[in-house]
């Protein structure tokens, strides 16, 4: 027999598992209509490979919070109980079919009706994989019971607890593998310890000698914890798959969970009409070595087209969409000129959907590595997208304080007012009149003649009196400006920036709300 006949068959095979095919038919009775077959093919892998690596009949109840194509069918369980949903409060807009399901940090939750007293006391793993954080500022719980059993933040998505049958607070924490995205377990095979793995790494919790206790005999939740028969501590970030019962091998379900969602990536995936977008978000996937979801394939898709449309396009000559991509690397790669050097952000300080946040007199900042003299003396425009205001003097973009300098910054005692300078010469500025610089949204200046400059901030449009000068040399920062070392850091945070000819203000702040509007409701 050939070896594509042998290649075809062993596909076939693949492509079936009884346990696969009997979810399968009962998602799609729920959802009311078929899956894709490359969802389906997915999710049959999904379950071959747990078999194949042995770790299947360690799974006692299991949803995968992802694939299919309405709430009733993602709360179809792959093994196990099927969890209620609390009071039926979750609905179809707080679920998405490649990234999960979404609390709110308020009131819902799901039961998974599976008691973690039910097994072994020295035999248990629990695990999740969520795909976007809990809001920063009070502790949430991810997954729990009454707290002997728990995954939550302790604050602000810096400082997690983990629990696995041990009595309350006395589970590991660990800064470094806290706040992460992305699969996590726990698993216990002793009376002594556990595993903990989170980040792509295992760790063990035995630094605290955390002894085993009996198990408590509620059930497991999903977005909360169940203390002393009240619900708190509510999350409302996004998950797309959980996983309760026997010890297990931790980074085989990770890897097999990873291959799950990737795959159902892939079944879904938009392409652009764009060549230009098509090949901009093929480099990011590559910095982020991860597909990007669909929605935020298209969103950034339709923004590139719109640039287009509006003839924006060839006007920018240096720019980074600092938001949609899994990480810093991904948001660092340039919609177009060269890739900005970093200095000193890291995923601490990243939101896909806000961006980086830069730091007051600090270190952080990008090199865009454009000269500002690379564009004409009165043919030119800055601009960047502030997500969250700054609170003090600082300067968003812009060259060295020498004649010619180019800047947009805040001043006064909150950084409430919006200074600009257009080619003027050293430390000159000009502030705008009230309220361009409050609120979010894009802040720019574009010059297209000698004696005049126009400027956006706060969905409010000015122009300018003011004489050009010739432009220094200096190169461009973001998050500061360069001049005697950098100096004026920000504390605002950015999730756009671009450089180059004179454009108009209006159509890019249109395009650029746009975009961060769909990245917010992309459900990452």
């Amino acid at each position: 027999m050939s070896s594509v006949k042998l290649a075809l068959l062993a596909q076939v095979k693949r492509r079936y598992d009884p346990d696969a095919a009997a979810y399968i038919a009962n998602v799609e009775a729920a959802d009311g209509q078929s899956l894709e077959q490359g969802v389906k093919d997915a999710i049959t892998g999904f379950v071959v490979d747990c078999k194949t690596s042995g770790i299947w009949n360690a799974i006692k109840s299991c949803c995968l919070l992802c694939g299919a194509r309405t709430l009733n069918g993602v709360l179809v369980p792959l093994k196990g109980p099927a969890p209620t949903n609390f009071n039926s409060l979750f609905t179809n807009s707080d679920y998405n079919r490649e990234t999960g399901l979404k609390g709110n940090g308020s009131s819902k939750f799901l039961n998974t009706n599976f008691a973690a007293s039910s097994l072994p006391q020295d035999n248990f793993h629990f695990s999740l994989y969520i795909s976007s954080l809990s809001s920063v500022g009070t502790q949430r719980t991810y997954m729990a019971d009454g707290g002997r059993n728990m995954y939550r933040p302790i604050s602000n998505n810096t400082l997690t607890q983990f629990n696995i049958n041990a009595s309350f607070g006395a589970g590991g924490g660990d800064l470094d593998m806290a706040s992460s995205t992305g699969f996590c377990g726990l698993s216990r095979d002793n009376a002594s310890n556990f595993t903990i793995r989170i980040n792509s790494r295992n760790r063990d919790a035995n630094a605290n000698s955390v002894v085993e206790t009996a198990p408590l005999g509620g059930t497991m939740r999903i977005f909360g914890r169940n203390g002393n028969g009240v619900m708190g501590e509510f999350s409302d970030g996004r998950i797309a798959f959980y996983s309760i019962g026997e010890q297990i091998n931790l980074k085989t379900l990770n890897d097999c969970v990873d291959s799950l969602l990737r795959k159902i990536l892939i079944s879904l995936r938009f392409n652009s009409p764009d060549s230009d977008a098509n090949t901009y978000l093929s480099q990011v996937e590559l910095y982020d070595n991860s597909l990007l979801e669909n929605s935020v394939r298209l969103a950034i898709s339709n923004f590139i087209i719109g640039l287009k449309n509006d003839n924006l396009w060839n006007r920018i000559k240096s720019c980074c969409i600092l938001a949609g991509a899994r990480t810093v690397d991904g948001c660092l790669t340039p919609l177009a000129g060269n890739r900005p050097r970093n200095y000193n952000f890291n995923m601490f300080h990243y939101s896909r959907i806000l961006g980086l946040v830069g730091e007051n007199n600090g270190s952080r900042f990008l090199d865009s590595l454009r000269r500002n003299d690379e564009d004409l003396q009165d043919n030119n425009h800055r601009a960047v997208y502030k997500s969250v205001a700054s609170q003090y003097l600082n300067v968003y973009i812009g060259s060295s304080n020498t004649n010619g300098q180019d800047s947009i910054g805040a001043r006064g005692q909150l950084g409430n007012v919006l200074m600009t300078s257009s080619r003027f010469s050293i430390n000159t500025s000009i502030d705008t009149p009230a309220n361009f610089n409050s609120g979010i949204g894009l802040i720019g200046i574009a010059r297209n003649n000698a004696s005049n400059y126009d400027v956006i901030g706060n969905n409010l449009f000015t122009n300018i009196t003011a004489n050009s000068s010739a432009p220094n040399s200096t190169n461009i920062a973001i998050f500061a400006r360069p001049g005697g070392g950098i100096n004026s850091n920000t504390d605002a945070r950015l999730s756009f920036y671009s450089i180059g000819e004179y454009l108009n203000l209006s159509l890019l702040n249109s395009r650029v709300a746009t975009l961060m509007t769909a990245l917010s409701n992309a459900g990452i």
